[in-house]
């Protein structure tokens, strides 16, 4: 178990890409639009969401005034507990996809060592091998490419793990209040099982900024690689939630 103030706290590191700017408040929490992503999902979002159980339909047309015409998808996103206990059900009901991650704290020292062939790099967030990790037949992923113009802004760093000469996985840092986050970790296909990700995490974990903070926090979906991060030390300490609309 962890405070209230620290759940807070490591929970609001997921908004740290919101830009005050573009950000206003509405009855049931933050909405926020990004200019240069009019059409975003990941741009166009309620976040610290407060909803009762009998407030889902207000919410729902709060969203129809807050959000602009053509965009292709709605989000709402938060951690919780008391207010995704029946939100959840309710959008699923209403043909939201709802997605349950779990937010984890580094606590323990790591019993899987970094394989030193693992040659790491910090590059830049437009970095045409970074890209690569997130280009489908559909183009740039949209979380990346909002995430990549927000990069001045947010700090920290990306970073490009090699093995035989090419780019294997990639992952990255921010902090925020006293705690440091984990950007998206991932490992290429053909390279997995041979401690890429261990050694992006372990060069992480020893960047003065990071072993700095207060915490260190990582973001896991439901059928993520738990195991893999129990091994190296985190452990788990809230839920966090996303929901999402169909596209159009």
């Amino acid at each position: 178990m962890i405070s209230e103030e620290l759940r807070s706290r490591v929970g609001e590191t997921e908004y740290v890409q919101l830009d005050p700017r573009y950000t206003r408040a509405s009855r049931f929490g933050d909405f926020y639009a990004h200019p240069d992503f009019p059409d975003r999902y990941d741009a166009n979002q309620l976040c610290r969401v407060t909803c009762g159980p009998d407030e889902v339909d207000a919410l729902l047309e709060e969203l129809e005034r807050l959000y602009p015409p053509g965009l292709d998808y709605r989000k709402v996103s938060g951690y919780a507990i008391d207010v995704w206990r029946h939100l959840e059900p309710a959008l699923e009901e209403r043909g939201w996809g709802v997605w349950k991650t779990r937010l984890l704290l580094h606590r323990a020292g790591s019993v899987k060592p970094p394989n030193p062939e693992v040659e790491i790099r910090t590059v830049p967030a437009d970095s045409s091998e970074l890209a690569s990790f997130y280009r489908s037949d559909q183009g740039l992923d949209r979380g990346y490419e909002m995430s990549r113009d927000q990069a001045e802004r947010m700090g920290g760093e990306y970073i490009v793990g090699y093995l035989d000469g090419e780019p294997a996985g990639c992952t990255g840092w921010f902090s925020r209040d006293g705690v440091a986050r984990f950007r998206h970790v991932f490992t290429a296909p053909a390279f997995r099982g041979r401690g890429v990700a261990t050694s992006l995490i372990d060069h992480v974990q020893r960047h003065p900024v990071v072993s700095g903070c207060d915490e260190l926090a990582i973001l896991v979906a439901e059928d993520g690689p738990g195991a893999l991060y129990e091994r190296l030390g985190f452990r788990e300490v809230m839920p966090f939630w996303e929901a999402k609309t169909p596209p159009r």
